[in-house]
């Protein structure tokens, strides 16, 4: 997940290159979150993270 394309310390770039690496991986922008997204828009962060964890596509190993 990255918080936002306007993040100054993480630009989405990185975390994008990462989900292409990453089996299973999702990417998520998260507007107006910064950083720390669980501080900054905690609803949606939250909200994203438990649609990838009950997922039922999701590949469990």
């Amino acid at each position: 997940m990255n918080a936002s394309p306007t993040s100054t310390v993480l630009r989405p770039r990185p975390g994008l290159d990462l989900t292409d690496a990453v089996p299973n991986a999702r990417s998520v922008l998260i507007p107006d979150a910064g950083h720390l997204p669980m501080r900054e828009a905690p609803d949606e962060t939250f909200s994203v993270i438990d649609a990838f964890l009950t997922d039922e596509t999701f590949t469990k190993d």
